[in-house]
């Protein structure tokens, strides 16, 4: 059985474990520490082995998964001792040469998930380095597409246009039902037919996009009528730059991003 030790339990961690167990992963091969007695707690009650010693879990684990906030993990990891085990990183805009200096030459997989995957939809990128098996890949991957879909890249630069377009991109989508919902009240709808309405009208194009051999721009154009409500509303986007919006809005995330990465 394949050990997972989880340092640190937040959100992201919390949702891996999650997914982890409703794929039916033996909770006795999972670990996860936290600081706080409370946190420690809060962990035992997912029905995993629970503690606060990092080095304990470290030395019990044959995967290590970074759960700690980016900020707190040289001063995590600086103390602990590794031997062969993989490190999967949840940590948002730390390289893998960062790791690499903290733990020493091993297999690094670095992710970018997103907070869908609280709910089992998540949507993961993943980047792994030369030391890194197929089979620790299959591992790595099998600890995400538990909780959604996983996809890797080849180079790790990319994982900064996954952050631009799923990692904070459920923020975008977000906005958009925020605005629209608001619409449909100025409309006249109430709020939670509106919101119900909207909510469900994202998550059927999403699934028809998943499930579609066609674009999303062909998916566009067919439910389209030349003249009708949805060409009137489409030309409003068009002529207000809906296009060049988004996309400066996706480039200012991987701008940022990268910025991060260098700080």
């Amino acid at each position: 059985m394949t050990r997972i030790a989880f340092i640190g339990t937040g959100n992201m961690s919390t949702a891996i474990i999650r997914g982890l167990l409703r794929d039916g992963r033996d909770p006795k091969g999972i670990i996860a520490t936290a600081k706080s007695a409370e946190s420690v707690n809060a962990a035992q009650n997912l029905g995993v082995t629970a503690t606060d010693d990092n080095q304990w879990a470290i030395d019990h684990a044959d995967i290590v998964v970074v759960g700690v906030k980016p900020q707190a993990v040289r001063e995590v990891f600086a103390p602990l001792q590794l031997d062969q085990q993989m490190l999967v990183s949840l940590a948002a805009g730390l390289p893998v040469s960062l790791f690499e200096t903290l733990c020493g030459p091993r297999a690094i997989v670095r992710s970018m998930p997103n907070t869908p995957s609280l709910v089992g939809a998540g949507a993961t990128g993943l980047y792994a380095n030369e030391h890194t098996s197929a089979e620790q890949r299959a591992q790595a991957e099998a600890l995400f597409s538990a909780s959604g879909l996983a996809r890797w890249v080849p180079d790790e630069s990319l994982i900064d246009a996954v952050t631009a377009a799923s990692g904070s991109g459920v923020a975008y989508i977000f906005a958009m039902i925020e605005h629209m919902v608001a619409g449909a009240e100025r409309l006249g709808l109430d709020a939670e037919t509106a919101r119900d309405l909207v909510a469900q009208t994202v998550l059927g194009a999403a699934k028809m996009t998943q499930e579609s051999d066609e674009s999303p721009a062909t998916l566009r154009t067919r439910v389209t009528s030349k003249g009708g409500t949805t060409a009137q509303a489409l030309a409003y986007f068009d002529q207000h730059g809906f296009d060049a919006l988004v996309s400066g809005a996706m480039q200012a995330a991987y701008d940022r991003a990268q910025e991060l990465a260098k700080s």
